[in-house]
């Protein structure tokens, strides 16, 4: 059984999942929702401003409008088309996974996330000071896979750890993946420019 109603799905939706099997050993997908649920399933987004207007408009949809900004957001961030496509696939597409903070908050993630992924779903700086990590109260490795019903915390340092290319290996969101390439990149820029003066200087000393 799958209870996308309890946790929905990124996109909104929301049902509940079985599957049966007769007295021949075939097997039947059952998903059991409400009219308007349905509605949302077959109509997406739409179906939130024909609900808005009836007055029938419930707490999923702000959720729903959270997921369009989100896609937004992300729009804006992937600039190339085929990264958008592959981020769009796992960020909303693929199977998902529900893991809690410390406090009980419930973070949502592809499948096959890790750690890392969680730090950057809490703060969008966290990953960069994150030195450890426990799921359930035991240390883990950094790229250790989640999964549902995890408690995840994450070990915090008071400077910012080094960040190396295999990171983008350990993560499946798009958003920690744009975070890591984005500090890649900056520290490369920095090195770049640190080497360059001190390539300057050393012709200024040799005239």
């Amino acid at each position: 059984v799958k209870d996308f109603i309890a946790l929905p799905k990124p996109n909104g939706y929301r049902s509940i999942h079985t599957t049966v099997f007769d007295s021949e050993k075939n097997v039947f997908e059952i998903q059991i929702r409400t009219e308007q649920m349905h509605d949302e399933a077959e109509r997406g987004i739409a179906a939130h401003w024909v609900y808005e207007e009836e007055g029938k408009s419930d707490d999923i949809q702000s959720f729903k409008v959270q997921w369009v900004e989100d896609l937004q957001n992300m729009q804006d961030e992937v600039k190339n088309a085929e990264d958008f496509l592959q981020a769009l696939k796992i960020d909303f597409f693929q199977d998902r996974i529900f893991v809690l903070t410390p406090k009980g908050d419930v973070k949502d993630l592809p499948e096959g996330a890790t750690p890392i992924d969680f730090a950057f779903s809490v703060h969008s700086d966290l990953g960069f000071f994150m030195m450890g990590a426990k799921v359930n109260g035991k240390m883990v490795k950094i790229n250790h896979e989640l999964h549902s019903g995890d408690v995840v915390e994450i070990i915090k340092t008071k400077k910012p750890v080094k960040i190396s290319q295999d990171w983008l290996k350990q993560v499946k969101t798009s958003n920690a993946k744009h975070k890591i390439r984005h500090y890649l990149h900056e520290n490369q820029s920095g090195i770049f420019n640190t080497l360059k003066n001190l390539i300057q200087r050393k012709e200024k000393n040799l005239r």
